[in-house]
């Protein structure tokens, strides 16, 4: 289910999650009246901000000192020719001119060699750029007072449990002796990233720390003792990081009073044509099943104590 950003807001203030507010320009991002309506003294020296060519500078000037000139640049020929069109122009071109020389009295020498530190910043950049984007889609099922599912989908903006998905969840309720049906599933959606183009798509720790809190929320409006985790690639973003080393498939989550059983996820399970795919998803629906026994002694009443 897409939420709108009204929704999403809502959902991060019940979590607990300061919303984001932007301390710079973001990219795209239309200026500020206020800035463009003070206009520039030109009789006060110019600095040259860094990183800006001298021709973008003395455009940023010229939008400061005439803001219409961008919203219209087809003028007619008799309003570029009144004297005061003149003498902004003649002042523009003066403040253009000295950023050039600024800029060619500060350009580096050409045996110039990068610093370290550049260097440094340059391979931080370039793996920035190699990073694969933070991405998944999980769907979590309340089942009953005893247990809660959460299940990997493939990732999709529109992601949703797919009826096949459905339909072998209800096989595997059904026989650790949970009566549902399929179209009685009411699978809530939570997809990584939140938001489009606002930087969280490398955010692992923001992930993780929104996930434990969208968990948390359902734990509290509705309490469970086991949580199936059905996840090959999500399930460590449920935990503090490194958490999972050298534990088994049920162990006891840390912040959560839940105990957690990790298993495939139901979209790697569902049946396949091809011979070999169908083998794997067959040895995959048994090794579920046997991670699953402790689960289902439990429901029945018949586990004394949680296996870590």
């Amino acid at each position: 289910m897409a939420l709108s950003d009204t929704q999403k807001g809502m959902y991060l203030q019940a979590m607990g999650i300061q919303a984001y507010y932007p301390r710079r320009p973001l990219p795209g991002a239309k200026p500020s009246n206020a800035y463009a309506s003070a206009g520039l003294s030109t009789e006060a020296p110019v600095r040259k901000e860094e990183g800006v060519s001298a021709a973008a500078a003395a455009q940023k000037v010229l939008q400061i000192l005439n803001p219409a000139s961008s919203a219209q640049p087809a003028r007619s020929a008799a309003s570029a020719a009144s004297p005061s069109n003149r003498a902004l122009s003649k002042r523009v071109q003066a403040v253009a001119e000295s950023l050039k020389q600024a800029e060619h009295k500060a350009a580096p020498s050409a045996t110039h060699s990068p610093e370290p530190a550049d260097l440094a910043s340059s391979a931080s950049a370039g793996a920035q750029s190699n990073r694969a984007p933070l991405r998944f889609v999980l769907a979590y099922i309340p089942v009953s007072e005893h247990l809660a599912v959460i299940t990997e989908l493939p990732w999709s903006k529109s992601a949703a449990l797919s009826a096949a998905s459905a339909t072998l969840l209800s096989g595997i309720l059904n026989a650790l002796g949970i009566s549902v049906e399929a179209q009685h599933l009411h699978p809530m959606v939570f997809t990584w990233p939140l938001f489009e183009d606002a930087g969280l798509e490398f955010d692992e720790e923001g992930a993780r720390q929104t996930l434990e809190g969208f968990v948390a929320k359902r734990i509290r409006l509705r309490p469970v003792k086991n949580l199936l985790l059905m996840a090959e690639d999500a399930a460590p973003l449920l935990f503090p990081e490194g958490y999972l080393e050298g534990k088994g498939a049920v162990l006891q989550h840390p912040r959560l009073a839940l105990r957690v059983i990790l298993t495939h996820s139901l979209s790697v399970m569902e049946p396949a044509q091809d011979p070999a795919l169908a083998l794997q998803v067959k040895e995959r629906k048994g090794l579920t099943w046997k991670i699953l026994q402790p689960l289902q002694g439990s429901l029945n009443g018949t586990e004394n104590s949680a296996q870590e």
